[in-house]
């Protein structure tokens, strides 16, 4: 799953908007895959998790049942992911 691909970014003048909702519900996708299938191997890519409120519980969920998260740096240009979070970069 790849979050974060619009709007976010560190320039001050420009409008940042956030929906609130998409990683939240993306979190919620990968524990549900990974109750389906254990085994599933699930990757979410983000330049910055955003689960407001009681919904970082379900980060943690998340992360114990095996559901990596990568954070995306575009100044870095990853070029691949392990499947134990080892990263390569340019």
């Amino acid at each position: 799953m790849v979050q974060c691909v619009g709007p976010w970014d560190e320039d001050p003048a420009k409008i940042f908007y956030c929906s609130r909702i998409c990683c939240s519900v993306a979190v919620k996708n990968a524990i549900r895959i990974k109750e389906i299938n254990p085994e599933a191997s699930v990757t979410i890519l983000y330049k910055d998790m955003r689960t407001y409120g009681f919904k970082e519980a379900f980060y943690t969920q998340a992360r114990e049942k095996g559901v990596l998260f990568v954070r995306f740096d575009e100044k870095k240009n990853l070029l691949s992911c392990s499947p134990m979070g080892n990263c390569l970069s340019k």
